[in-house]
């Protein structure tokens, strides 16, 4: 629930830096999968990460 109320949040609330959308790959013991996670710009907090779907994924 905080993660995606997270979303909606412009300026880190730390530090007050933007906050910028960054495509990730994310790799464990077993697989790897793409996030889309939110990182502020100015203090490097990250914000969020969630689980890019896989139709979003293959669009790049």
């Amino acid at each position: 629930m905080l993660g995606a109320l997270r979303l909606f949040v412009e300026r880190c609330p730390t530090c007050e830096g933007t906050v910028q959308l960054e495509e990730r790959v994310v790799e464990s013991c077993c697989s790897s999968y793409e996030v889309v996670a939110g990182r502020c710009t100015a203090c490097d907090a990250r914000l969020f990460e969630l689980d890019l779907p896989p139709s979003l994924a293959g669009e790049r």
